[in-house]
């Protein structure tokens, strides 16, 4: 019986976290009420309180939940070459999938300032970077200790790698008519700005 009332909790928190990433995206973050979420989940407002003790705290997990979901696809897709020039190409392909795909939670995610979240949302989203960056780190450190890329400063990394990935993601989630194929282009770009280029 504890287990099917578990179950049954986690799938109406899911639904509340799907409605309201739908309102959110339908009529922004500032707009959307909890009587919005209310209505668009179906749940009663106790049920909403139940799981969740603010739109705020909604909105952290929408965040939060974007940039682990991301940020463990983006690490595992660069591993998943044996060389770093390939293990980028299939990072920037999975980076702009993800982003077609998901494109209302990386609207919240490449859009909503992260300084209007609690104090609470901003530790939880402080974790989730941090293990991103860890990550990335620990592959750019063996990229160029292979060779394959030159040794540069965090903030040139940052720079060259993610942020012409931030950008194109920017530019996508606010216009549809941008296809996800130009992966094939921006991965060469910041494989240019990252190559030892040797031959």
């Amino acid at each position: 019986m504890t287990r099917s009332l578990t179950l049954s909790g986690e799938r109406r928190r899911t639904e509340i976290l799907d409605a309201a990433l739908r309102c959110f995206d339908r009529q922004g973050v500032t707009a959307t009420t909890i009587e919005d979420i209310r209505a668009e989940s179906g749940a009663s407002i106790g049920s909403i309180y139940h799981q969740f003790a603010s739109k705020d705290e909604i909105l952290t997990h929408l965040y939060c939940q974007a940039v682990s979901a991301y940020g463990a696809g983006l690490t595992k897709a660069l591993r998943s070459k044996r060389h770093p020039k390939q293990g980028l190409r299939a990072g920037v392909e999975f980076h702009v999938r993800w982003i077609d795909v998901h494109r209302p939670l990386a609207r919240i995610m490449l859009h909503w300032d992260e300084s209007e979240l609690s104090v609470a949302g901003q530790e939880m989203l402080r974790e989730e970077a941090k293990r991103f960056s860890k990550e990335l780190g620990l592959w750019l450190r063996e990229a160029v200790a292979s060779g394959a890329i030159r040794s540069m400063t965090p903030e040139l990394y940052a720079a060259l790698f993610i942020g012409p990935l931030l950008e194109y993601g920017r530019r996508m989630v606010r216009d549809t008519a941008i296809a996800d194929e130009g992966h094939r282009e921006l991965a060469d770009g910041i494989w240019r700005a990252l190559d030892t280029d040797r031959p």
